[in-house]
């Protein structure tokens, strides 16, 4: 757009004589732009092929980002923030956070838990869980943004809120401690066995039989227990040869860990 400016002179015979001048104007507008839907569709398009196998959304994602330059950063933006690569992997993460806030975190991973899978971790004294032996291709946006949520976290401020908060005796702690134990023997119907001051019922006894077999009616089992600083209680089988040690909170009548057998 040109401007005019404008100036005044006398002729010969001294009239005045208006002139004008233009000169270009160098400012530019900003390009409209490109016409469409932007990166609305491809980021649509990803959703679906993301659930079958994320590898399949990387080219619609491309696609969404290309189409979002051509109309501005706000359209790049959200196309990066929609698309599921993005979005389930901060959904992952906000999981990891409340959890870990409410006391009901669990580090997730793949593959057929063992008895000792859902030991409860020692920094942030949540447990594992597992999603099966699938795998699937999204563990990098479901499990692992929740798990670094989750490590970050006890890293800075330590174990989770609401978890167990008492000792937490080793493998070799645990043995130990019951190899020095005295062995009882227990029936259905009988009183608790009381241990350090702690009256340990059949309901916490019974945190060993998925390793020690079912009780039958009025049929004796023996059993190995120790009570650490008045939290923890250490539990195995009493015969002499015992290899399974289960650590019970004794507050909140829960399992604690699992150890296996000795080599």
């Amino acid at each position: 757009m040109a401007s005019t400016t404008r100036s005044d002179r006398s002729d010969s015979i001294g009239t005045p004589v208006e002139t004008t001048s233009s000169t270009p104007d160098t400012k530019e507008k900003a390009p409209a732009p490109a016409p469409g839907h932007g990166p609305l569709i491809p980021t649509v398009l990803s959703w679906p092929l993301f659930a079958v196998f994320p590898l399949f959304a990387v080219p619609t994602w491309g696609w969404a980002l290309w189409r979002g330059a051509r109309r501005g950063r706000r359209s790049v933006l959200g196309a990066v923030l929609l698309s599921p690569f993005v979005a389930v992997s901060l959904l992952s993460a906000g999981q990891g956070l409340v959890g870990y806030l409410t006391g009901t975190a669990a580090l997730r991973g793949k593959g057929m838990p063992g008895p000792g899978y859902s030991n409860l971790d020692r920094t942030l004294r949540c447990r594992q869980s597992s999603g099966g032996c699938v795998v699937t291709g999204h563990e990098p946006f479901t499990l692992l943004p929740n798990n670094l949520v989750l490590l970050a976290l006890g890293g800075l401020f330590g174990s989770m809120p609401g978890g167990y908060d008492g000792p937490y005796p080793t493998e070799e702690e645990a043995f130990a401690l019951l190899e020095a134990a005295t062995p009882v023997t227990v029936r259905d119907g009988a009183r608790p066995v009381v241990v350090a001051g702690h009256a340990i019922d059949e309901e916490l006894l019974d945190l060993l039989g998925p390793m020690y077999g079912p009780r039958g009616l009025d049929t004796p089992r023996t059993y190995r227990l120790a009570v650490v600083d008045d939290r923890c209680l250490v539990l195995g089988d009493g015969d002499a040869a015992f290899d399974e040690v289960v650590l019970v909170d004794v507050e909140g009548r829960r399992k604690i860990a699992w150890y296996g057998r000795r080599s």
